[in-house]
């Protein structure tokens, strides 16, 4: 009895120490992020719109159900830029919901788990919110994704008996703020098909059992038919103004060259670019292959997108990108398969995709979190490649890949929640000590 006692002590006492740990890196996170947000300055579409004269909310969204169909995100771009303070409180709570929504989303309430989720936010590249006004894109991307993974952590929670109607229609109102966003909801969609899939298949639910997901489908595939067909979306689709302006060549592309150049801006990002996260994701892999991979095969896998970074590291990044006059500061990649660098510019981004899901796929045994990782990945690739389908590829400039380096961040905790499960502790350890470097480096 006394020396369960004298156990109980110690676990109250250690809770204690993990709450004030926990504390202390939320204190540290806040700073941080209101550091990044002092004198930003009003630039680009947040000029325009801190001058704009709406009598009222109403007239605000008329404007843009005409304009662009984007009547949620630009509405309240519009309303904050007349209230940047306000703004500034807005923009560092979402900060703050990001890092809450990513540890409830694996609850996993540790003090190391809270701390990569952290470093991981801080990683992202935090001058992508300039590229058309701090307030204009934080609004659409930023808050966006705040909204996505309020989807995902909803949809898990309906699994549980409490507060279904409630968590139910949250996630409707996350659904309804993203869907004039064409690749959130295009992401929600391919999410909610993943959960939809996952439950009549693996867990051999029947189509009545798991309704409620389905009527969260329907609820966004409607929602984004509202936003195609809204007079300001079709302007824009069918229009030749916006191309003729930004990018007159792309009604000279083809199918194909789409699909192309879709790729080759997204790896010329992701890959040789603004490659942080991708890197502490590889070194993740890697990392729990050495750990835990149980066959040689195994781990020579999950060393293989390392080595490739490695490798393309040494070269340098910089010679396998260029610059189009057209692109402005967005790297891409010349195709031009005669060039033994074009070569392996456009081939290694694939073998490092194709490495990172084998590798994912025999390392994390749990199935649900196995598929989730994967699934992130393909909906955030699938979510920077649809833009080679707008003449706005270029001029969209590096907040596109928003979603993508989100979906990245979680396939990189999934790693980190395998390691936990499996009480590698120190591997954990590493992954943050990689996150950290890679912020310093940026900073």
């Amino acid at each position: 009895m006394k020396e369960k006692n004298t156990f109980s002590r110690l676990r109250e006492k250690e809770k204690r120490k993990e709450k004030f740990i926990c504390g202390f890196e939320i204190v540290l996170y806040i700073f941080a992020v209101i550091y990044q947000h002092i004198s930003l300055p009003v630039v680009h579409d947040d000029i325009v719109r801190s001058k704009s004269e709406f009598r009222n909310f109403f007239e605000i969204v008329k404007y843009y159900w005409n304009y662009n169909g984007r009547i949620t995100t630009d509405s309240l771009a519009e309303i904050l830029n007349h209230h940047r303070n306000i703004w500034i409180v807005v923009d560092c709570l979402a900060y703050v919901a990001l890092v809450v929504l990513l540890v409830k989303i694996f609850k996993r309430f540790s003090p190391a788990f809270l701390g990569l989720a952290e470093l991981l936010t801080l990683v992202f590249p935090f001058r992508y919110w300039e590229s058309a006004g701090y307030v204009s894109t934080t609004t659409n991307y930023l808050y966006s994704t705040v909204c996505f993974l309020g989807v995902i952590f909803f949809i898990k929670e309906l699994q549980s008996g409490r507060r279904k109607v409630l968590k139910y229609l949250l996630a409707m109102l996350c659904i309804a703020y993203i869907a004039f966003s064409n690749q959130f909801i295009i992401g929600a969609i391919l999410f909610l098909l993943y959960v939809i899939m996952y439950q009549l298949w693996v867990n051999k639910k029947s189509v009545k059992q798991i309704f409620s997901y389905v009527g969260l489908e329907i609820w966004s595939v409607f929602l984004f038919g509202v936003m195609w067909f809204s007079p300001g979306y079709q302007a824009r689709m069918n229009g030749t103004e916006e191309m003729l302006y930004w990018l007159p060549q792309y009604q000279y592309w083809s199918f194909l060259k789409k699909i192309i150049e879709g790729y080759t801006t997204t790896v010329a990002n992701v890959v040789f670019k603004d490659n942080s996260l991708l890197l502490i994701l590889c070194v993740a892999i890697m990392i729990l292959g050495l750990y835990t991979g149980k066959k040689m095969i195994v781990k020579v896998i999950a060393t293989v997108p390392s080595i490739c970074m490695f490798l393309l590291r040494i070269k340098g990044y910089e010679k396998f990108i260029v610059y189009y006059k057209c692109a402005g500061s967005k790297p891409d990649i010349k195709v031009n398969l005669a060039s033994v660098k074009s070569l392996v510019a456009l081939s290694f981004p694939m073998i490092i995709f194709i490495a990172v899901v084998i590798s994912l796929y025999l390392l994390i045994e749990d199935i649900w979190m196995r598929c989730f990782a994967i699934c992130m990945l393909v909906i955030g690739a699938v979510s920077r490649e649809m833009m080679g389908f707008t003449a706005t590829i270029y001029a969209s400039d590096f907040r596109t890949f928003t979603l993508f380096f989100f979906c990245i961040i979680l396939a990189i905790l999934c790693v980190g929640e395998e390691m936990f499960r499996k009480g590698e502790y120190r591997a954990v350890m590493a992954i943050e000590m990689v996150s950290l470097i890679c912020w310093l480096m940026q900073s």
